[in-house]
């Protein structure tokens, strides 16, 4: 968090250790000794909030619902989830002995606390890291200062309780609450005073999460394409001004990426100011132990929608005629350079923790893998799945494009084996929660482009099946037959 220091007094005297009775305009101490008294402004520093959030957590784990309840619940656990929503009243007027409803506000809080110890746990053995889960854990204490990143927040609290209970009330509640912040949203957009703040980039945010929660069409992308326009003219300095805007930017790159990748424009993050953003600013549990590693991760990653874009810019001038060699040249060594470069992250990154992040392949039965693979990949942790599996993938768009340059540069084999090993690791990413669904629901069209006949058609059901949404508004049978969602289209 943000915090300022405890002692009091001007910079001069806190230096000097002495007593200051900080009086205006100049305090006592500097005016006997005839010095200029600098005031009494306090600079922010970065304080570690994991102290401070495992102790929450553990007030909340009573509470916490084990993560397979989303998924396959028995309809005892699923009411559990529905009655957590109304929970929070009952447990405050005990806890203080008030007989009369806790604020809206304290309600609200309570929720959000829960739904992020539920979604992802400190305390927890194995706690599964993540740039959002950790953003998530800033949430909670900045509610009650903007309607539009209440009602965003509260919104998707809601829905993932709705998602666990089929509850149709809490998930009315959540559409409610959606509903709320877009109104809020545009009118909070239009002010100029308010437009950039922190707050409001952090409800677009949530917004996107709801839509994808849900899996609704290809309404996240829009969300995307605000958070990205609001980020890009704020600027990346702002990014520096707290632990909750470092860890903000952290867990947006992801969608931001993938938004100018399916409407096939360069991302901004690709340019100097956003690459040179540090790496490791703040302490959290949920982060990454190897940020340098990530953030090397995510720089590769924008500059792929940029040479996607380069490439289709060289292949309209070809038929146009206005092409040069050097152009296309130009490029496909720009395509080349990032290829070696990712590659070369790849194996630093499975050789970090002492080489346990890469991928092992174990044998199953062939009812365990569809009939179609005799063996599965086994990953490290969760993190290091969805990064791999997103690394396989965008090596196949990286070669694809220098294809399009120079047909059979990179041999269609090299791709193929690519699409395998990605559909070799659909069991453990389906099986790893949310974090790992989403991942193959992004990866999974890629690699259809690479595969054929029954690999193609295996693909493709396991892409409808992970991308069926759960909507409490409607029963099982309307389930099957709503609109899958993929990233790229």
């Amino acid at each position: 968090m943000v915090g300022v220091p405890n002692s009091k007094g001007c910079t001069l005297c806190l230096k000097r250790s002495v007593k200051c009775d900080e009086g205006l305009p100049s305090c006592w101490q500097c005016r006997r000794g005839g010095r200029k008294c600098p005031g009494y402004a306090r600079e922010m520093k970065f304080v570690d909030e994991g102290p401070k959030m495992r102790r929450l957590t553990k007030k909340l784990r009573s509470m916490r619902l084990p993560a397979d309840t989303l998924m396959n619940g028995s309809p005892e656990r699923q009411q559990e989830a529905g009655d957590r929503v109304n929970f929070f009243a009952i447990e405050h007027q005990e806890s203080t002995g008030m007989t009369q409803p806790p604020s809206a506000a304290l309600e609200r809080e309570q929720l959000l606390a829960c739904f992020v110890s539920d979604m992802f746990p400190l305390g927890a053995s194995g706690a599964q890291k993540s740039f959002f889960g950790s953003w998530l854990w800033h949430i909670p204490p900045r509610l009650g200062c903007s309607p539009v990143f209440d009602y965003a927040a509260l919104s998707l609290a809601l829905a993932y309780f709705a998602r666990a209970s089929g509850d149709q009330l809490s998930f009315q509640r959540a559409e409610m609450s959606y509903n709320m912040s877009l109104k809020a949203l545009a009118a909070v957009i239009s002010d100029e005073r308010r437009h950039f703040d922190s707050d409001v980039l952090g409800a677009t945010m949530l917004l996107g999460s709801y839509e994808k929660f849900f899996g609704r069409g290809h309404s996240w992308i829009k969300h995307a394409g605000g958070t990205a326009r609001l980020l890009q003219a704020r600027g990346a300095s702002r990014c520096y001004e707290s632990p909750f805007d470092y860890s903000m930017f952290l867990a947006c790159r992801g969608s931001i990426i993938s938004e100018a990748l399916i409407l096939k424009k360069p991302c901004f993050l690709e340019a100097e100011d956003w690459r040179m953003i540090p790496s490791g600013l703040i302490e959290f549990p949920l982060l990454p132990k190897s940020p340098k590693l990530h953030h090397e991760f995510f720089t590769h990653l924008a500059v792929v929608p940029g040479i996607m874009s380069r490439v289709n810019d060289v292949e309209m001038r070809n038929n146009s005629g206005y092409a040069s060699e050097i152009n296309r040249l130009l490029v496909l060594s720009q395509a080349q350079a990032l290829r070696k470069d990712f590659r070369d992250w790849y194996e630093e990154y499975i050789g970090s923790e002492d080489g346990l992040r890469k991928p092992v392949l174990s044998k199953v039965s062939l009812t365990e893998s569809d009939s179609l693979f005799d063996s599965i990949y086994i990953y490290y942790d969760v993190p290091s799945a969805t990064m791999i599996t997103t690394y396989y993938a965008y090596l196949i768009l990286i070669n694809r494009e220098i294809n399009r340059l120079v047909p059979n540069t990179v041999h269609p084999e090299e791709n193929l084996k690519l699409a395998q090993k990605i559909c070799q690791s659909i069991k453990y990413c389906s099986e790893a929660g949310q974090c790992g669904t989403t991942t193959m629901r992004i990866v999974l069209p890629v690699v259809i482009l690479e595969l054929s006949g029954i690999y193609l058609q295996w693909a493709e059901s396991w892409l409808q099946r992970i991308s069926t949404p759960i909507d409490p508004s409607c029963d099982s049978k309307e389930r099957q037959h709503q609109y899958p969602v993929t990233a790229f289209g």
